[in-house]
């Protein structure tokens, strides 16, 4: 299991790592674990899926060295390798399955920068045969959701006051000759 201490080395030589774990499921997880490690630490990632053998040892002995050296060359970006796995969790014939792709793709494209998420919401949506607005109106609802997790009630929404209104604000408090009488001021903070 690649740690922290381990992705800090790594980013002193290189910002472009290939992972190559074993093909079996625990080799999945532990693939995905070291990818979020290593972008956290602004690594580049791509993960190298081999395709002849559980595990990358028994490639090199059965196809060569060289071999190998293609699939790392051609390996995977993270995002496309995390879309894959999530994709094959669900039932792409069905209606409810592609819905729930989409879902678990979303919360992918919200780990990505804006531009990375821009090109992945475009091949999300040629792929799936769905608008790219339907992508984004689900992952601004997703940011909404967060938001509301974070503190804020539903249906609250924050906006910070003008400088205007703080200037009026701040003259209504350090000045009662503006209201009539108390009870303007006191209607002021009711509403």
């Amino acid at each position: 299991a690649l740690t922290e201490n381990q992705a800090k080395m790594l980013k002193r030589y290189t910002s472009n790592i290939v992972l190559s774990y074993d093909a079996d499921e625990a080799g999945q997880k532990a693939a995905l674990r070291g990818m979020d490690i290593l972008r956290d630490e602004g690594c580049r990632v791509h993960v190298l899926k081999v395709t002849d053998g559980k595990d990358p040892d028994e490639f090199v002995k059965k196809r060569g060295k060289e071999a190998f050296l293609d699939l790392a060359r051609n390996a995977m970006p993270f995002a496309d390798f995390k879309l894959d796995i999530v994709k094959r969790n669900h039932d792409m014939t069905s209606l409810e399955g592609r819905i729930e792709y989409l879902k678990d793709a979303v919360k992918i494209l919200s780990e990505l920068s804006p531009v990375e998420a821009d090109m992945y919401i475009r091949k999300i949506a040629a792929d799936n045969d769905i608008s790219e607005g339907a992508i984004r109106a689900e992952m601004q609802r997703g940011d909404e959701k967060a938001q509301n997790r974070s503190g804020r009630h539903e249906g609250q929404v924050r906006i910070p006051p003008s400088m205007v209104e703080q200037y009026l604000i701040k003259v209504l408090l350090t000045d009662s000759s503006y209201m009539e009488n108390d009870n303007d001021l006191n209607n002021v903070f009711k509403t």
